[in-house]
């Protein structure tokens, strides 16, 4: 940013021809084997975990079903795309905000922007939804990525 060389088109680029081919083959294979496998129901459901890993909601798929823990985690053939959603939607904000903050206020600007996500996730995941809620803290991008 400070060269002026940052295009998000290139960086978001980057991103795409990094992630979607793997992510499209372990879906493709992924749903071959649950067709092979799986009850009509079951298949369904696999099909409902492929579709939200190909739009970056996995996490939140996960998220609004149960506990990572859940027993039932055996037949969420894409659970472990969560991850993969905190990522997509951390690539789709993080250099926004690093853009608006180096624009504001220059290397301060980036300085103050992490900081403030740094205090301010950790504080929001540790004290507060990870005693009371923490498969919010464990599923959602803006808590998950402090945790990390």
């Amino acid at each position: 940013m400070r060269l002026g060389q940052f295009t998000f088109g290139d960086f978001y680029l980057r991103r795409i021809t990094r992630i979607i081919p793997a992510l499209l083959a372990t879906i493709v294979l992924g749903l071959a084997v649950s067709i092979a496998l799986m009850t009509p129901n079951d298949l369904v459901y696999a099909a409902k975990q492929g579709l939200a890993a190909v739009f970056s909601v996995s996490n939140i798929f996960f998220w609004l079903e149960a506990d990572y823990w859940d027993p039932n985690s055996r037949y969420k053939v894409f659970l472990h795309t969560w991850s993969l959603g905190v990522e997509e939607q951390f690539y789709l904000l993080y250099p926004l905000m690093l853009w608006l903050a180096f624009r504001l206020g220059g290397r301060n600007g980036i300085i103050t922007l992490l900081l403030l996500m740094l205090i301010g996730g950790t504080l929001a995941s540790e004290l507060w939804l990870h005693s009371s809620n923490p498969a919010v803290s464990f599923y959602l991008t803006p808590l998950r990525s402090a945790r990390c």
